[in-house]
C-alpha cells in the first residue's frame, strides 16, 4: 500500500494545488465552509480549521509512520463527529442517511440534549455550567457546528485515505461511521436512563471495536470487525 510519500513529491505549493487531489481538497473545503452551517463561523476561525487541517496533512506526509497518524486521525474525526451527532441529529435527518434502517440511531436524543450533554458531552456540559438558563435549541446548535466541524476534517482525511490506495470493497468508511453512532447512542441512553435500542444480548461496546481496528491499521476493519461480531447489525454495511 502507498503511503503519504506521493504528497511528498508535492514540493511546492502550485503542485499541490494543481494536483488532483489538492483540487479535490479543495473543493470540500469550499463547500463546507460555504454551503453548511459552517459558514456562520467567523472568517478568523474559518482560517484557524483549514489552517489546522492542512497542518495535520503535512505533518502526515512528513511521517514515517503517516499511514498510521492518517487512520489515527480519521478515527479520532469520526468519533468526535458521532458523539455530537446522536446529541442533534434528528427523525427527519436520520431518514435521508445511508444508516436510516438502522434501529439502534433514533434520531430522538435531542429531546434530551440538556441531560445528555450534562452526562456525556465535557464541551456543551461547560456551557451549561457557565450558563444555566441556555435554551435547549442553542446546545442543539452548538453540537450542529461541532458535528460540521468534526466532518470537515473525517471526510478530508477520508479523501486523503482513498486516495493513499488505502481502500476496500465494501469500503469500510460508512460501516464506521454508524458503528460510532450506535455506539454514542447507546452510551447517551445508558447515562440518562433512556429505554436501550440495542437487545438484551447486544452490547454497544463491541461496536466501538470497529474504533480500535480502524486506529491500529487494520487492512480491512469493516471485515475483522463483522466476522469478530456476525451478530452485530450495520445498515450501511449490508449487501
Amino acid at each position: 500500500m502507498r503511503i503519504l510519500g506521493f504528497i511528498k513529491r508535492w514540493n511546492d505549493r502550485w503542485k499541490w494545488e494543481t494536483s488532483v487531489l489538492g483540487q479535490a481538497l479543495a473543493e470540500h473545503t469550499q463547500k463546507c465552509f460555504n454551503e453548511t452551517i459552517l459558514s456562520g463561523l467567523p472568517q478568523d476561525r474559518k482560517d484557524r480549521v483549514i489552517g489546522d487541517f492542512y497542518e495535520r496533512l503535512a505533518a502526515m506526509a512528513q511521517s514515517p509512520t503517516g499511514f498510521l497518524d492518517l487512520r489515527k486521525s480519521l478515527a479520532g474525526w469520526v468519533a468526535d463527529y458521532a458523539k455530537y451527532q446522536v446529541l442533534c441529529l434528528t427523525e427527519s435527518e436520520k431518514a435521508v442517511a445511508s444508516y436510516r434502517e438502522n434501529q439502534y440511531v433514533s434520531g430522538e436524543l435531542y429531546h434530551h440534549i440538556r441531560a445528555a450533554a450534562a452526562a456525556e458531552n465535557h464541551y456543551l456540559a461547560q456551557i451549561i455550567r457557565a450558563d444555566k438558563s441556555v435554551a435547549d435549541g442553542e446546545l442543539i446548535s452548538l453540537a450542529n457546528m461541532e458535528c460540521a466541524r468534526a466532518l470537515y476534517y473525517a471526510n478530508g482525511f477520508n479523501m486523503v485515505r482513498i486516495e493513499t490506495g488505502d481502500r476496500t470493497k465494501p469500503d469500510w468508511y460508512k460501516p464506521f461511521i454508524e458503528a460510532m453512532l450506535v455506539y454514542y447512542e447507546d452510551n447517551v441512553r445508558t447515562s440518562i436512563k433512556l429505554p436501550q435500542l440495542l437487545p438484551e444480548n447486544r452490547f454497544g461496546v463491541l461496536y466501538s471495536g470497529f474504533f480500535n481496528l480502524v486506529f491500529n491499521g487494520e487492512e480491512d476493519p469493516f471485515f475483522t470487525w463483522a466476522r469478530a461480531c456476525p451478530d452485530y447489525y450495520l445498515a450501511s454495511g449490508a449487501p
